[in-house]
């Protein structure tokens, strides 16, 4: 499963707010045009890191070596 499954599978519950080689940040559905939290989830050598963006500051939540995991 690559980045473009991944921004597939999760379009449909939420709006993608920026999306970059290897770099997909996400909102719930239905929420203002700038949330201020944000969901983000990064590949890089292998492996994903999944992120929360609140009002511009990075939290990492998890990182996986597994796609499937990550979703």
């Amino acid at each position: 499963m690559d980045l473009n499954d991944i921004h597939n599978l999760i379009k449909s519950e939420f709006k993608v707010m920026k999306r970059e080689k290897g770099r997909i940040s996400v909102a719930p559905a239905g929420e203002e045009n700038y949330p201020e939290t944000t969901v983000q989830l990064i590949f890089e050598n292998h492996h994903y890191d999944l992120y929360e963006v609140d009002r511009g500051i990075e939290y990492k939540v998890e990182s996986f070596s597994d796609e499937y995991q990550s979703t």
